[in-house]
């Protein structure tokens, strides 16, 4: 699976409430506060898939028959097109200590690419993508950070994973993938606090 993208987000109580704090340390924050945070993203999923690894009860079925040609797919590209809206909030549990954790679900559209659909032995999808409410599905953005911040040294963990679901005919897919990172730093001018 190869995912691209490109995401922005606005952050509504960005005035005390600040992502950084939990995700790049460039601020600190020092009172627990919380904001609404709504957001545009385009992603394009490139996946690639061989069915002849499935087991054979799955590809030649004596009861059910083979294995429908929906799910003999070697290739599949599509884009994501979504618009997201959540919550999020920074939780300052003790001194230099902060806990962030956002929930953001999105309403994407999926569009499968012209031209890229494989279907194992079979011809290539090739005709023009078309509007369909039956591409609209529901994805998912969490985050959790959990940072020490003093202003000069720093350290801590965050988790970002995005959910997202795909529907096309009979073929459902799920992609989840995270970002598991745990850092030690050190800021060589001062960091600016949110209050």
């Amino acid at each position: 699976v190869n995912v691209t993208g490109i995401n922005a987000y606005y952050i509504f109580n960005h005035k005390r409430f600040s992502y950084p704090a939990a995700f790049a340390q460039s601020t600190v924050q020092r009172k627990s506060c919380g904001s609404w945070n709504a957001g545009l993203s385009y992603t394009l999923h490139e996946l690639e898939f061989d069915y002849n690894k499935l087991p054979n009860e799955l590809i030649s079925d004596k009861a059910n028959g083979r294995l429908s040609n929906d799910f003999r797919i070697d290739q599949l590209k599509y884009h994501d097109f979504s618009v997201s809206c959540g919550y999020s909030y920074n939780w300052v549990f003790k001194k230099n200590w902060l806990l962030c954790m956002s929930l953001t679900p999105a309403l994407g559209y999926k569009q499968t690419a012209t031209d890229v659909t494989k279907i194992a032995e079979t011809t290539t999808q090739k005709e023009m993508p078309k509007f369909d409410f039956d591409n609209f599905n529901v994805d998912l953005i969490a985050r959790v950070g959990l940072v020490w911040n003093n202003t000069k040294y720093f350290g801590g963990m965050s988790l970002i994973v995005h959910n997202y679901n795909y529907r096309h005919n009979k073929l459902t897919i799920r992609n989840t993938f995270g970002t598991l990172n745990v850092y030690l730093g050190l800021n060589f001018h001062k960091r600016k606090a949110y209050r």
